[in-house]
């Protein structure tokens, strides 16, 4: 994933954190749409998403972790983590 390790977080880091969702979570556009902060809980070493209603009308969640094809997944999502108020 080239784009995450070269695009400018002063331009892109919204697109980065889609992107970084999307690849872990698989969310649809709702679902992204309604994610708070208070739904990423960072562990340290992986961070939790939960999400609280999918459009099956079930509860989900999914962790990111740091892997190699995604280098900096768990760094681009404590950034726009940090941002939002």
């Amino acid at each position: 994933m080239q784009f995450l390790k070269d695009a400018l977080d002063n331009r892109c880091l919204l697109h980065k954190i889609v992107v970084v969702m999307g690849l872990f979570g698989g969310l649809r556009r709702d679902e992204m749409f309604k994610l708070t902060v208070d739904d990423v809980e960072d562990k340290g070493c992986f961070i939790i998403v939960k999400i609280k209603k999918t459009k099956t009308g079930e509860a989900k969640s999914f962790t990111i972790v740091e892997e190699k094809e995604i280098i900096g997944a768990l760094e681009i999502v404590r950034k726009y983590a940090a941002l939002r108020p």
